[in-house]
């Protein structure tokens, strides 16, 4: 078996951000984010896969990296396999005829939910006493729209579950045939500015990097 080439993303969240499931509460918040089965918010591996993949496109499309690196790294028909945090949180996403960068969700901690960081939050998590401070690292926001007026519309009102900044950490490696492609990687990443959903309006702004041996960025 080929030895893949590994690397730890450091995702540092500067604002709220939010990355949804798709689901409401009813009666309460009308989007929730996705969290560990221990309730802590994490980041899909499929939603930070597609914007790696995107500031690559952007970074070849500007002559920073070389013509058809893009599809070389992420290939031509991604497919998500493993998604679910219980499995180890791996979103893998392959190309069907050649090996291409795999990718994992990012967490609150590396190696999740091995490591020994891991167990101690998805402890912390899980004790009732903390579950207050939990309710706090996703707080809910509401907002309506406006007509021409500068009235609220009727039944716009929306509140939507985000989560406050913090540090995640994602696993991502590669076979040694796709060539430098940290070196790819190191110019796609600061154009990689906002993560999850509502970019737009200010949401998910964020700063990438490689976390080094030390656990220090490069």
């Amino acid at each position: 078996m080929t030895t893949r080439e590994r690397e730890t993303l450091h995702i540092e969240l500067l604002s709220y951000w939010h990355a949804g499931t798709g689901k409401g509460e009813g009666s309460g918040a009308d989007a929730l984010v996705a969290r560990t089965p221990g309730g802590l918010p994490y980041l899909p591996g499929r939603t930070l896969y597609g914007l790696l993949r995107e500031a690559v496109a952007l970074a070849e499309a500007a002559g920073q990296i070389g013509k058809g690196r893009t599809d070389a790294l992420f290939g031509t028909r991604s497919q998500a396999t493993g998604e679910e945090p219980g499995e180890g949180g791996l979103g893998r996403f392959a190309d069907e005829d050649r090996p291409t960068l795999e990718l994992t969700s990012a967490f609150l901690a590396r190696d999740w939910p091995e490591s020994p960081e891991a167990l101690a939050w998805e402890a912390w998590a899980a004790n009732p006493d903390h579950a207050g401070a939990l309710a706090e690292l996703t707080p809910r926001l509401a907002a309506t729209a406006v007509d021409e007026r500068g009235l609220a519309r009727r039944r716009s009102l929306r509140s939507v579950e985000v989560a406050v900044p913090l540090d995640l950490y994602a696993e991502i490696s590669a076979p040694p045939e796709l060539g430098d492609w940290r070196a790819d990687l190191g110019k796609a990443l600061p154009l990689l500015r906002a993560v999850g959903s509502r970019r737009s309006r200010g949401f998910g702004r964020c700063r990438v990097t490689f976390l080094d041996e030390k656990g220090g960025d490069r």
